[in-house]
């Protein structure tokens, strides 16, 4: 079928069930198989049973291609297995592609379509991160390639030059993703801090809190709160750095976002006001996204099972 050249491992595609919608990520590729996790997956494996009639969404140089298909097996749920069948032509399917890729192309990221999967993607986090104010005519430029290229994909590049220098090339962190979770984890722990020396033998003046970095507390697959010691306004356009240490496999991305809303905090003694920054993501590719989206599910798995052991350990 020739199939193979629309995917690769990890990456984000949509499998249309019964006109539901579901992110997936490609974890197998085995001729006209393929292996998806969805994520987050339907409430059990017999919404997606097997031989069910699906369709498979998938980006291409830019382009959305709709692919009918069926589930091989579900044995291993929240994975499947999806046979790919042949490529969809009827104008009904071509407009419903169309209709899911307007939703993060033409400004709409916060549609009804995606807004209530990616809300519940939420979770407290906290994590440095650096943002740069926009001016609106440059921001305008830069948002069609934002929407159109995934970080690793743009000339561009997610490098932080603050706390982090270096410490975010997505290029160098995928090297490890395939290590040992402990051992992933020494070798970012050592990674920071070298970078952090770096950062202060190179630079005359490395950047602090203030200085366009900020703390991250809460993270969704529709934006973030950030605590700074700028106060800026609604409407103000960012290039966010976003770079979550706990996330692995490591990921950075840049994205612009818009801020919604500016409240502030109330300060410490002898300490620098602050303020609390609502922002919405105003350009993002859909994979950059998606690598969030599953972050904050990651995290809320962990929480969970967390807990269970709490609960388990009381009685």
């Amino acid at each position: 079928m020739g199939f193979s050249e629309y995917f690769e491992l990890e990456k984000s595609v949509k499998l249309e069930v019964d006109s539901k919608t579901y992110s997936s990520v490609v974890k197998k590729i085995k001729e006209d198989l393929i292996a998806l996790l969805l994520s987050p997956p339907p409430a059990k494996a017999e919404d997606v049973p097997q031989d069910k009639l699906t369709k498979v969404i998938v980006e291409k140089n830019g382009a959305p291609f709709v692919i009918q298909s069926k589930v091989a097996s579900n044995k291993t749920f929240p994975i499947v297995v999806v046979k790919l069948e042949k490529m969809a032509q009827a104008e009904t399917e071509r407009t419903a592609v169309e209709d899911i890729v307007k939703g993060y192309k033409d400004k709409e990221l916060h549609n009804n379509t995606y807004v209530a999967a990616r809300e519940s993607a939420r979770i407290e986090d906290s994590f440095p991160m650096e943002f740069y104010p926009q001016p609106k005519e440059e921001a305008e430029q830069k948002k069609k390639d934002y929407l159109l290229r995934r970080t690793k994909d743009r000339r561009e590049s997610a490098v932080s030059t603050g706390i982090y220098a270096g410490y975010n090339e997505a290029e160098i962190l995928e090297k490890i993703s395939y290590m040992d979770k402990a051992l992933v984890e020494v070798i970012l722990d050592i990674y920071k801090k070298i970078a952090a020396v770096t950062t202060t033998v190179t630079q005359a003046k490395p950047k602090m809190e203030g200085e366009n970095i900020g703390m991250c507390v809460d993270l969704s697959g529709t934006g973030l709160k950030l605590i700074c010691t700028q106060k800026l306004n609604k409407g103000d356009v960012l290039k966010l750095i976003i770079a979550p240490p706990k996330a692995l496999p490591p990921f950075s991305i840049s994205a612009l976002g818009e801020v919604m809303r500016v409240e502030e905090v109330s300060p410490q003694p002898k300490q620098p006001k602050k303020y609390a920054t609502g922002i919405k993501y105003y350009a993002m590719h859909e994979d950059d996204m998606e690598l969030i989206t599953q972050y904050t599910f990651q995290l809320q798995r962990e929480m969970l099972s967390m807990r269970r052991r709490e609960k388990m350990l009381e009685q």
